[in-house]
Formats: structure tokens, sequence, C-alpha cells
């Protein structure tokens, strides 16, 4: 029996992508990552992509920042309406799960405050003693010296989600800086001192 092109192509992407997922698992494995916590890691780094996205478009535009508003004050069923705002600005459909924590997010961006929260000693030190005093990217042990820095950056949620903080080394946070694909990117490729004198 004789396929046709369209099997024919359908069977090599198929196989394409077997190839792909089998040398991803070996790099993985072979760099000691962990698999499970790649993929967990690229899941939210999309999402954040997504929120990104639409927190530009609100910031551009202030005819979409006014239809966000108007669409979440006029429905009375937020996740539904997070939905609809992802699958309009983003052209993704969102499970309800997704749509939660989307929604948690959009709503931190349309409550932010134009100025940040000031942080005490007591708080720098509380999350020292949770990250046992080190950095929570690159593990070098730091100081209530060092940087406090928001998970996900301040520019998308402000000072609006709890538990979105974190103490960082001066080099780790001026590399992340507003990034929002900033912990896959160190998963993925850690940076190596870079030395080339002989």
């Amino acid at each position: 029996m004789k396929r046709s092109k369209s099997e024919v192509s359908t069977i090599a992407l198929l196989h394409t992508e077997e190839k792909q997922e089998i040398a991803l698992r070996v790099l993985l494995e072979r760099n000691h990552c962990n698999k499970e916590h790649f993929f967990n890691t690229l899941y939210n780094t999309v999402l954040l992509f997504m929120l990104q996205q639409i927190c530009t478009a609100m910031k551009k535009d202030i005819a979409v920042r006014n239809w966000v508003k108007h669409k979440y004050f006029s429905q009375p069923d937020n996740i539904r309406t997070t939905q609809e705002i992802v699958l309009q600005l983003c052209g993704v459909q969102l499970s309800e799960a997704e749509a939660t924590t989307m929604n948690q997010w959009i709503q931190a961006h349309l409550e932010k405050k134009p100025y940040r929260k000031p942080i005490s000693e007591k708080e720098k030190q509380t999350l020292l003693l949770r990250q046992s005093g080190r950095c929570a990217c690159c593990g070098k042990e730091i100081t209530i010296h060092d940087h406090y820095d928001h998970i996900i950056p301040w520019d998308l949620v402000g000072d609006e989600l709890p538990d979105n903080v974190q103490m960082l080394c001066a080099s780790c946070n001026q590399e992340k800086n507003s990034k929002v694909y900033f912990t896959l990117q160190r998963l993925v490729v850690a940076p190596l001192p870079l030395n080339f004198a002989g």
C-alpha cells in the first residue's frame, strides 16, 4: 500500500519529534538536569511570557487596559474572563488552573502601585533564613546587604503578590533584571567564569 505525501510528512514529523524528545532527554541527563524541574520551569516561563505580553499591551495602549478592566468588572467569573483575555491577547487557550494563576497575576498588575514598597531589615533576614543564607539563583553565600528581588518582575506585578520575593547576590540580580526567562536560562546554561589568559 502506497502512502500519500501527507501521510509520509506526518510520519516524518513524528519521527523528528521523537528524535528531538530523546535528544533533549539525553542532553538533560548528560548535564545532570532534573527533567521534571526543567519542564516545570519551562512551563512557568511560557505562562510568564503570556503575562508579559498582556502587561506590555496594557502599557502601550490605554484602550487595551480599559478593555481588560471592563471585562473583569462586567463579568462575574474571573477565571472565564481571564481565559478570554489570554485567548484574545496571546492566542492561547488556558485550563482553569492556568487561568486561576494568570488571573492572580493580571489582577496584581492592575492593582500595582507606581512605587516600590520598602523592605525592612527584618524581612530581608527572614528571606535569608529561608534561603539558608544563599543566593536563590546560584547558591553563593550572601548577607543582608545583598539584593532583594521580585521573582516575577516588579514591572509586571508590583508588590501585590505574596511570596514573590527572594534574596540574590549582586551578579545574579544584575543578570536577572526583569527577565521572565532568567530561571530557565540559568537552568539550561549556567554562567561560567571566563578566563582566556594563558
